[in-house]
């Protein structure tokens, strides 16, 4: 009795440890997913004359959250700030802050590839926001130059 009961514990821990390792596996890929959505974007911002400079994977956002990433943007260079979520995003934002907290520029769009082009009259610490607008998932961001 003591065995079948002990097998039934095992099992059920089985169960649980392949359940978690499925769920990492969904996460990773669906991070993956929105790195490659945005290397598409950043292969035709490239191919326009624009040069790379960074890139972060902002992470998993539900509907109503965001991530806030900061960035050094010189005075008078054109920036071209992209974004790219995964398959179950439907509507991600860019919002541009300055160091005081002021929205400077925001993407329009409805989509899940949100794009600003700013040119700072001023050098200094921009905050980039992606928001998640409509849907849920993983989303990555990235900051052109020209």
């Amino acid at each position: 009795m003591q065995n079948s009961l002990r097998k039934k514990k095992v099992a059920i821990v089985a169960g649980i440890f392949v359940a978690l390792l499925a769920c990492s596996i969904v996460a990773v890929a669906s991070s993956r997913t929105s790195m490659n959505n945005l290397r598409v974007i950043l292969l035709a911002a490239v191919a326009t004359g624009w040069d790379f400079r960074e890139q972060a994977n902002s992470g998993y956002l539900e509907e109503g959250d965001y991530r806030v990433i900061s960035t050094t943007l010189y005075s008078g260079t054109r920036y071209k700030i992209l974004a790219a979520g995964d398959e179950t995003v439907r509507d991600l934002d860019i919002l541009l802050y300055d160091e005081n907290k002021r929205l400077i520029d925001q993407d329009q769009g409805t989509d899940a590839v949100p794009i600003v082009e700013v040119t700072p009259r001023w050098t200094g610490t921009f905050y980039v926001a992606v928001r998640m607008h409509r849907g849920y998932g993983y989303s990555s961001v990235a900051v052109c130059y020209k």
